[in-house]
């Protein structure tokens, strides 16, 4: 029971995981859960009846945790997108045919002002 609580003592310092600056309120919160956490894994530890499965149970929970973490590495890698400059180029010549197409209408638009002007006179003339 002791080396139980020796073991959980050398991971979890309460002091050492909390920063300098929380408020009261927070530090009393995360002790609580901190204390929670430590009487599970007193109970986890105290369950197994032969100690010495206790350092391969480990191994084998870091070796599957390395797995883990590589599988989502590796998926993370597969949907990344390879080569960003080729987004970039596209996007700029997006950027650049909008503006075109933006400055053609407006061309287009002060041509046809003068036209609109005329009938507007015509049109309050005839009134």
């Amino acid at each position: 029971m002791a080396d139980i609580k020796d073991i959980l003592r050398d991971d979890l310092q309460d002091d050492d995981n909390l920063p300098d600056n929380i408020h009261p309120a927070d530090e009393r919160s995360a002790n609580k859960q901190v204390e929670a956490f430590e009487k599970d894994a007193e109970d986890g530890l105290q369950s197994f009846s032969n100690k010495k499965d206790i350092g391969i149970l480990v191994h084998e929970l870091n070796k599957n945790l390395a797995k883990q973490i590589q599988s989502k590495k590796g998926r993370r890698e597969k949907h990344k997108i390879e080569n960003q400059n080729l987004v970039v180029l596209a996007t700029v010549i997006i950027l650049l045919i909008c503006i075109l197409f933006y400055i053609v209408i407006k061309i287009q638009q002060k041509k046809e002002l003068p036209k609109t002007q005329n009938r507007t006179a015509l049109i309050k003339a005839s009134l």
